[in-house]
């Protein structure tokens, strides 16, 4: 017996649709940092992307060998709270499995991630950016990378007593080996469309 298409998974598609509410979300957090913006570029889309895969093929997944580092848990564009009312996204977040035994989920998530990774794809996000590493830096974030498109530029961020001090710096055309990361060695170009 055939089913009729109206019927389908057991909805009549004759039906009114009621319309579905969307969650309020504000445009900035409660401190000014952005949530929202007109989209990603294609450049940032890359960056993002490549440092995803370059972290997550050697380190998300339980520890193993000194090939395979492992013992991460990295997400990108997950929403955070950091503090009340204060959520964020940041473009890649990691958290060690040794700290957060299960896979963080839902939304907002509430552990405080172990690394961050800002990407902008414009110098007009300066300012944003500098907000980000303040909100990061006040939760306690060990370490914070941020990756300039712009200027092809990867800058490592330790914390330091209650303070970020810059750790390494690398550009498109080197090796990178930052903290937390440091068991691997990371092609800049492969951010940056090389």
């Amino acid at each position: 017996m055939a089913v009729s298409p109206r019927r389908l998974l057991g909805v009549d598609l004759s039906d009114p649709i009621e319309p579905i509410e969307p969650r309020p979300v504000p445009p900035a957090t409660p401190s000014g940092i952005w949530l929202h913006d007109t989209g990603p570029t294609a450049e940032h889309s890359d960056a993002r992307l490549g440092l995803a895969a370059a972290l997550r093929q050697h380190f998300h997944r339980p520890e193993g060998s000194p090939a395979v580092p492992g013992g991460w848990w990295i997400l990108g564009q997950v929403e955070l709270e950091l503090e009340d009312e204060e959520i964020i996204r940041p473009d890649l977040a990691g958290w060690l499995r040794e700290r957060v035994v299960e896979r963080p989920q839902g939304s907002p998530i509430r552990a405080r991630p172990d690394w961050v990774c800002h990407v902008m794809a414009q110098s007009s996000a300066c300012q944003d950016a500098a907000q980000r590493l303040e909100l990061f830096q006040r939760s306690g974030v060990p370490f914070c990378w941020v990756v300039d498109v712009e200027h092809a530029t990867l800058t490592s961020h330790r914390l330091v007593g209650r303070s970020y001090a810059p750790a390494v710096q690398a550009t498109r055309w080197q090796l990178l080996r930052a903290e937390p990361f440091d068991a691997i060695e990371i092609r800049m170009g492969a951010l940056f469309g090389d």
